[in-house]
């Protein structure tokens, strides 16, 4: 809702062309962007890194350090459960209609990287959607050369989805 406002905000003031705002996140960051997209016409695509696609996925799963994070942010797993479905990019996939470009590495800990590539393969039958994998990275990008590529294929995806 933040981000909409933000996005909202920044267009009333024409300081943004309405036609050109996207939004980006990283792991929970992600999980904000792709959401935003179900909720809004605003943002005309998404690029996330290792998103956050499955919140109860993550609460069974992530690493011990992330274990009790979702608690914080959403409260009690078995007394809040609907709320992780509801929330969950997986469960609103029906309601994402704008392409998205995704970054993950099968390394990654916190969220699985198959997740991605599921998430990938079903948005992408009625949506524009790219996804790359990097075989030596987690949960964070730390090769430069990986960075690199990210920073490239954005600049591709934007063209494209921006008509530039």
């Amino acid at each position: 809702e933040d981000c909409k406002i933000l996005a909202e905000t920044l267009i009333q003031k024409q300081l943004v062309d309405n036609r050109k705002v996207v939004i980006c996140g990283n792991s929970a960051g992600g999980f904000t962007a792709i959401n935003a997209l179900k909720e809004s016409n605003i943002f005309k695509a998404a690029i996330c890194k290792y998103p956050v696609i499955d919140l109860e996925e993550m609460h069974a799963n992530t690493h011990r350090f992330e274990k009790n994070y979702l608690g914080t942010l959403i409260g009690d797993f078995n007394s809040n459960q609907n709320l992780y479905t509801l929330r969950s990019p997986l469960h609103n996939i029906s309601k994402i209609n704008k392409p998205i470009l995704f970054f993950h590495g099968k390394k990654d800990y916190v969220i699985n990287y198959k997740q991605t590539k599921n998430f990938h393969n079903i948005v992408s039958k009625k949506n524009y959607s790219e996804l790359y994998l990097f075989e030596d990275e987690g949960h964070g990008f730390k090769d430069m050369n990986n960075k690199v590529f990210v920073l490239q294929k954005t600049e591709i995806f934007l063209r494209k989805i921006l008509n530039y």
